[in-house]
């Protein structure tokens, strides 16, 4: 996974040069993937997609993110909610402490 290798570069622009008071991000719940018939374990459910998180992963990177960077973050579900599953997209809006 060479794109895994890219997050800290990415984080360190964003967060840390950039510096913007407002970073809204999305990402597929990879968990949800199981609702989709042609998606088989650990399939993308797009080819243009580098990776997917599960709800937990994402938050462990938000919450990663917030005390590193000193944001705070609201995380929310995107379109039709599974019980189980959560939605097919989590966003993640990050804000500037201070």
């Amino acid at each position: 996974m060479q794109f895994y290798m890219r997050i800290p570069a990415f984080e360190r622009s964003v967060f840390e040069f950039a510096a913007p008071r407002t970073v809204i991000l999305t990402t597929p719940n990879r968990e949800y993937n199981a609702n989709y018939e042609h998606i088989q374990d650990n399939d993308l459910r797009h080819g243009d997609h580098r990776f997917e998180w599960t709800r937990q992963e994402f938050r462990e990177w938000t919450d990663h993110i917030c005390e590193k960077f000193g944001y705070d973050c609201r995380i929310s579900g995107i379109d039709d909610v599974d019980e189980k599953l959560g939605t097919p997209t989590q966003m993640g809006v990050f804000t500037k402490n201070g």
